[in-house]
């Protein structure tokens, strides 16, 4: 994780989304713990009807 955190800080992106399962939060806390935030819900995304949560990393603060 620190390392894609850092090779994408370096190649200027601004901020980092990825999509977990609802039903993870062992996967959450993990993201969590690393900066990222939930920041909306994909109702029914996955084929087994449970919901993706999308999170977010800002790496550079906006001004």
């Amino acid at each position: 994780m620190r390392l894609m955190i850092t090779t994408v800080t370096q190649r200027s992106a601004t901020d980092l989304l990825l999509e977990v399962r609802a039903d993870n939060p062992r996967a959450q806390g993990l993201y969590e713990r690393h900066g990222f935030e939930a920041i909306h819900r994909r109702a029914r995304y996955y084929r087994d009807g449970v919901d993706a949560v999308i999170m977010r990393k800002v790496l550079v603060p906006t001004v």
